[in-house]
């Protein structure tokens, strides 16, 4: 049997509109499937006003780590960070950081933002399911030991188009995701107002 509760909510100001949603079928959509092994990104980074241009490799290098790699189109490494995700929590490891990016909070922002595209595979992870009052539209909450991430869902309930979060550190943060092919998003846009970082990635799809 269906099993379907909405309850009130008293989430952020993220949630105001939505109530707490209780499905016992509903399927958290993943960003980076099970079969996802890599994809590559033309991207355009902004941080302080300073621009930087390349490839952006992901990659799954095993059940738990993602490696985020960033050259330029002449093959100057900008960063290689990698994510593990396990124990209900995520480590950093800093593979490469080039030192013009090694600066204030810059490395913290770039690991918080990618940290939000792999938080489902927390194993224990316990996300709590939010359904707009006025539509059919769904959003998951993460509670983080130092912030609240929120994954808004597409009309469809079928893929993450936007993902919001509020730091005590680095400050709000946001990711629009969208035009998804074979479940990953072809562009993802990277945006914290704090410290005027931007990154516009474009998927390269070969054919």
């Amino acid at each position: 049997m269906l099993i379907l509760f909405i309850l009130p909510s008293c989430s952020s100001g993220y949630l105001k509109d939505f109530a707490k949603f209780e499905n016992s079928k509903f399927i958290e959509p993943i960003i980076f499937g099970d079969n996802f092994e890599k994809t590559t990104y033309k991207t355009n980074l902004t941080v302080m006003g300073n621009n930087l241009s390349g490839i952006l490799l992901i990659k799954k290098t095993s059940e738990e780590e993602f490696r985020f790699v960033f050259v330029s189109e002449i093959g100057l490494k900008y960063f290689d960070l990698g994510i593990k995700n396990s124990n209900v929590k995520q480590e950093y490891t800093t593979h490469y950081l080039m030192p013009a990016l090694n600066r204030g909070e810059t490395k913290d922002i770039l690991f918080n933002d990618f940290s939000k595209l792999t938080i489902q595979y927390l194993s224990k992870s316990k996300p709590i399911i939010y359904k707009q009052t006025t539509t059919e539209n769904i959003a998951i909450k993460y509670n983080e030991p130092d912030n609240e991430s929120v994954y808004f869902l597409d009309d469809n309930n079928s893929n993450i188009e936007r993902i919001l979060w509020k730091n005590n550190i680095t400050g709000k943060s946001q990711i629009i995701l969208s035009h998804y092919h074979t479940s990953i998003p072809q562009q993802i846009e990277i945006s914290n107002k704090k410290y005027g970082l931007n990154m516009d990635m474009k998927e390269i799809i070969n054919d």
